[in-house]
C-alpha cells in the first residue's frame, strides 16, 4: 500500500512539475521498496531521484539545502548498489555484481569531487554526505569482483586505488585489506615481484591481527619456494610458524610444522643438488638430481585460507 501511495506522488509530483516534490517522492518509493526486498526497483527511485537531485543543485549551486538532497540520493544509491552486488555475487552473476560497483564507485567518484569544490556558502551533496572510506570500499569491492570476473590486471588497479586512500585517511585496517588484496590480484597476473612486495608490506604490519600476519607469511613462503629462493622461503615459513604457536591454533600450527620442516629439506636439497651440478653431467652423482626432484614434486606444501 505505501508503495502504492508513493507511485502516485510521484505520479501527481510530474503533473503538476514540480521536480522538487517528485524527487522526495522516488526517495520514499524507493526506500519501501528495499525495506520488501526489491533492490532493483528500488535502485530505479534512487537513481531517479539523484537525476533530479543533481539536476536541481546545478542550477542552484548555492542552495544548501539542495545539496543536502543531492548528498541523500547519492547514500541511497550507493548503499543499495553495494547490496545488489553482494546479491549477484552470492548468485555467481559475476558481470553485474562488476556493473552494479561500477555504477557505485561513479557515484563516490562525483561526490569526492564535489566535496573539493564545495564552498563554505554551500555545504553538502559532497563525499561527507556518505560514510567515511566509501570510496576506498567501492574501489576493494569493485576490485574483488573484476578478480573473480578474470580480469586481474583491473582489480590490481583498483586495489591500488584503495591502497592510496586508505594511506591518505590513516586508514591502517584499509591498507591491510588493500595489501592483502592487492597481492592475490598481482599473483593472478603473474607480477610475482609485485605480490611478495605487497603481502611482505602487509606481513610487517603490527596492526594487523597475527592470524591474518600468519596466513601472509604461509602465502610468502610457498610463493618463493616456488621460485627457489630458499632462504627467503624458509625465513618466512619460520615466522609462520612463530605466529601460529603464538596463536595456539593446532591445526595452523601442524600446517606451520610441515611446511617448515619441508621448506628446511628442499633448501637442503638444494645446496646437494648444487654440489652435484658441480661434479659435470658424466659422475655418477649426477643421477642423485633427478631422484630428489621427483621426491621434491610428491612433497606437498599446504597453504591456509582466511
Amino acid at each position: 500500500k505505501a508503495a502504492y501511495f508513493y507511485d502516485k506522488c510521484v505520479a501527481a509530483a510530474v503533473a503538476a512539475r514540480r521536480p522538487e516534490l517528485e524527487m522526495a517522492a522516488c526517495a520514499r518509493v524507493g526506500k519501501t521498496q528495499e525495506a520488501a526486498g526489491n533492490l532493483e526497483t528500488a535502485v530505479a527511485s534512487f537513481e531517479r531521484q539523484l537525476r533530479l537531485a543533481d539536476e536541481l543543485s546545478a542550477a542552484a549551486p548555492m542552495d544548501a539545502a539542495l545539496k543536502n538532497a543531492l548528498g541523500d540520493a547519492r547514500g541511497n544509491c550507493v548503499r543499495t548498489y553495494f547490496a545488489i552486488a553482494e546479491r549477484r555475487a552470492e548468485a555467481d552473476d559475476k558481470e553485474q555484481s562488476v556493473a552494479y560497483l561500477t555504477s557505485c564507485l561513479r557515484v563516490c567518484v562525483e561526490a569526492a569531487e564535489d566535496a573539493a569544490d564545495t564552498s563554505d556558502d554551500a555545504e553538502g551533496g559532497g563525499l561527507d554526505d556518505l560514510e567515511k572510506g566509501t570510496e576506498g570500499k567501492a574501489n576493494h569491492r569493485l576490485g574483488l569482483a573484476q578478480l573473480a570476473a578474470g580480469r586481474a590486471d583491473d582489480a590490481a588497479r583498483y586495489q591500488e586505488r584503495y591502497l592510496e586512500l586508505s594511506e591518505r585517511d590513516g586508514d591502517d585496517v584499509g591498507v591491510g585489506c588493500a595489501l592483502r588484496a592487492l597481492g592475490e590480484a598481482h599473483l593472478a597476473r603473474d607480477a610475482v615481484d609485485e605480490a611478495v612486495a605487497a603481502l611482505e608490506r602487509f606481513a610487517a604490519m603490527e596492526s594487523t591481527g597475527a592470524a591474518a600476519r600468519a596466513r601472509a607469511h604461509c602465502s610468502l613462503g610457498r610463493i618463493l619456494l616456488k621460485r627457489r629462493d630458499h632462504a627467503r622461503s624458509v625465513a618466512h615459513f619460520e615466522r609462520f610458524h612463530e605466529l601460529a604457536r603464538g596463536l595456539g591454533d593446532a591445526r595452523l600450527l601442524d600446517v606451520a610444522r610441515v611446511n617448515l620442516g619441508v621448506a628446511r629439506g628442499v633448501a637442503t636439497e638444494g645446496g646437494f643438488i648444487a654440489k652435484v651440478a658441480a661434479a659435470g653431467p658424466g659422475s655418477e652423482a649426477a643421477n642423485v638430481e633427478s631422484l630428489v626432484s621427483w621426491k621434491d614434486s610428491r612433497t606437498p606444501i599446504e597453504g591456509v585460507h582466511s
